[in-house]
């Protein structure tokens, strides 16, 4: 498909003039701290993905744990645990190098997302890693977030999506899997297939931590 320039936007006056202006209860409902509602919602998340930048490149990297996983520290700080994972430390590199962070939380059955902003740094502070342990292992490093904006945001898109409607999961056998994609991607000669597969499932249930 060529798009051409003729239908780029290319200011922010001409992009703000496709859309609604925002309510003020918008703007008013994006706060620079933790609300009491906002803490009762991330005491039960279970995902948040983090999104950071630098000059090398730009990441959106999901966390992942049991409800609570991510931790309150006061009122505008947070602490996200980091355990392996593939170990390209894509996000950790960015926020070494750049400390903006966003964070996006979905709640599974909720259409409702909640958004935090701010400034980032990775500690491997061990008296904060004991805190955030999980089934007994220690996190490697956690990345501690500093409040700079949070809000809820609407779930339209969780709606059009059916995100949390079991008729439209996709089925594992519907897709290539995990190990056919590798075999191909990496160019792996050695391994068969199935092997990969065995591989990546013990590493989905045993390697979690």
């Amino acid at each position: 498909m060529n798009l051409t320039d003729a239908h780029q936007i290319k200011t922010v006056e001409e992009l703000e003039a496709r859309y609604r202006k925002p309510g003020d209860h918008v703007k008013k409902a994006t706060l620079d701290f933790l609300h009491d509602f906002h803490i009762e919602y991330l005491k039960l998340a279970r995902i948040v993905c983090i999104g950071s930048g630098a000059d090398e490149g730009y990441d959106v990297s999901p966390r992942g744990g049991e409800q609570g996983f991510v931790r309150i520290l006061d009122r505008r700080t947070l602490a996200i645990p980091d355990f392996p994972g593939n170990n390209k430390l894509e996000t950790l590199h960015n926020l070494v190098r750049d400390e903006r962070v966003a964070l996006l939380f979905l709640f599974p059955g909720l259409d409702i997302f909640l958004r935090i902003s701010g400034s980032a740094r990775v500690t491997q502070d061990p008296a904060l890693l004991q805190q955030l342990t999980c089934e007994g292992k220690l996190p490697i490093t956690a990345i501690v977030v500093a409040i700079a904006a949070v809000y809820f945001h609407c779930g339209r898109a969780i709606n059009r999506s059916h995100m949390w409607d079991a008729t439209t999961h996709v089925s594992r056998e519907s897709l290539p899997s995990p190990g056919v994609m590798m075999k191909v991607l990496a160019q792996i000669g050695e391994t068969s297939t199935q092997e990969l597969d065995e591989m990546y499932k013990k590493g989905m249930v045993e390697d979690l931590y």
